[in-house]
């Protein structure tokens, strides 16, 4: 079996979930003796494949440009949408997040007429996502295979599609033997962790007004966003508890992971975020959006919250550091269940489907993650 796996150009320089998860499901595909092929493009391909897998449908445009050319050359699709329908919550921050960056036709009409920019932008902003998800949606309904994160995130597909999807829903994981309890002590002098890309999405500037009511530290680990909205968390910090780290290498954020008490993810949605998994197998507690499939992986080993409530967040964090810390069972759950080896062999018990007649083939795949039909839902 040969495959191909198809991922975007990241021109933004961010080391995003997403490709993470791809590059560590290849090595591990690789471990079970699967030919895997990288690209960026199935123009680039110059042998024969078996199958097209396609990385991501948030950039619309590149999933529906592959998936056409994967057809052309004959190969079956399989598609990891990592995707959550979440713009219609962002049309107030993408509004927030153009002032922020003062684009120029958007802020001067703001300053001629504050009322008249913000309706035309939403206009113009909900008409780029119809224009978008129509693309996915033909994406999907074109993939003879998708592997979501989780059920949630096939059921987010199917409403999308306006069909019943065939899939295999393939767990996100770590590296088990790199993120793990070095500190049993329960001496942790971090309260509160972020890690991933800051900007809005994230919700970091939320983030940073519930640590100001709580009077609690914060540590900020990842790239640094543009100037506009730096400036605005920033402000924010009217009490200066944030510390901002920058990337960090993978051993400096295991210390980081395992000196925490609770690692945060408060964004407009999750899917579910690998910080979280990484910072759960190191003992911290975890607080999530409520928005996305991480009540999937954590159930009720984790605290949830509204990201759009600042209260919300903060009482979330409340309830997460009256938990025990270092959080064994939580540590042993992640470790046990979510790692890149399992993920792998999700990914293949969906390529050996996705290569048979489904004629013959049986009536459900069954996965550890989830127990969950992976015909359909």
């Amino acid at each position: 079996m040969r495959v191909a796996i198809l991922m975007p150009t990241n021109h933004e320089g961010h080391v995003r979930g997403g490709h993470v998860q791809m590059n560590q499901t290849i090595l591990s595909l690789r471990d079970l003796g699967v030919d895997v092929l990288v690209a960026s493009s199935a123009e680039q391909l110059e042998e024969r494949v078996d199958i097209c897998h396609i990385v991501g449908i948030q950039d619309d445009q590149f999933a529906l440009s592959e998936v056409l050319r994967a057809k052309r050359l004959g190969a079956k699709v399989v598609l990891s949408p990592i995707w959550w329908d979440f713009d219609k919550l962002m049309l107030q921050e993408g509004w927030l997040s153009t002032l922020e960056r003062r684009q120029p036709r958007w802020s001067t009409l703001a300053r001629i007429n504050p009322t008249m920019a913000r309706a035309t932008f939403m206009y113009w902003y909900r008409m780029r996502i119809y224009r978008a998800n129509r693309r996915r949606a033909v994406v999907c309904r074109m993939a003879d295979l998708t592997l979501p994160n989780s059920p949630g995130e096939a059921e987010q597909i199917n409403r999308l599609a306006g069909k019943k999807i065939p899939y295999v829903a393939v767990r996100n994981g770590i590296d088990e033997n790199l993120f793990r309890m070095t500190n049993l002590t329960g001496e942790r002098d971090i309260p509160i962790l972020f890690v991933g890309i800051v900007d809005r999405t994230k919700n970091v500037h939320r983030l940073i007004q519930s640590v100001q009511q709580l009077e609690t530290p914060l540590v900020v680990v990842g790239q640094s966003p543009d100037g506009p909205y730096q400036a605005y968390c920033n402000s924010l910090d009217k009490k200066g508890l944030v510390e901002w780290k920058g990337k960090l290498t993978h051993e400096e954020l295991v210390s980081h992971y395992n000196r925490t008490r609770v690692v945060v993810l408060s964004s407009m949605r999750e899917t579910p975020g690998l910080a979280l998994l990484e910072g759960a197998a190191c003992g911290a507690n975890v607080v999530v959006t409520n928005i996305g499939s991480a009540i999937e992986y954590f159930d009720d080993l984790a605290e949830y919250c509204n990201p759009f409530s600042v209260d919300s967040i903060v009482e979330a964090l409340q309830r997460a550091f009256s938990r025990p810390c270092p959080n064994h069972e939580l540590s042993d759950y992640v470790r046990s269940t979510f790692t890149w080896s399992l993920a792998a062999h999700d990914t293949l018990a969906g390529y050996e489907w996705v290569m048979k007649s489904r004629s013959t083939m049986v009536n459900s795949i069954r996965i550890g993650a989830f127990q969950h039909d992976a015909r359909h839902i």
